[in-house]
């Protein structure tokens, strides 16, 4: 508590200080527990074989895809009406 009354005392520049040490000093300790937390995750990977994961088979079914070809239009060239030239 008396911690307390001597920070409320503080000049706000010098709280802002101590707040913004207090707060890097619990970022780098949890950046290195992080790092050494995926450290020994990835080391665990290593010595377990991805064997052991796996993937499920499925089996296509073979489809016929019918061929289809484009019917021919044949367009009658006799009794046309023939266009104005000018």
């Amino acid at each position: 508590m008396n911690l307390l009354k001597r920070l409320q005392k503080l000049d706000i520049k010098k709280r802002k200080l101590i707040f913004w040490i207090i707060i890097i000093v619990l970022a780098i300790f949890l950046f290195f527990f992080w790092v050494k937390i995926t450290a020994t995750r990835l080391e665990k990977i290593k010595e377990e074989p991805f064997k052991k994961f796996k993937l499920p088979q499925f089996e296509m079914p073979q489809i016929e895809i019918p061929t289809f070809s484009a019917p021919t239009i044949e367009t009658p060239t006799k009794n046309l009406p023939t266009l104005p030239t000018q």
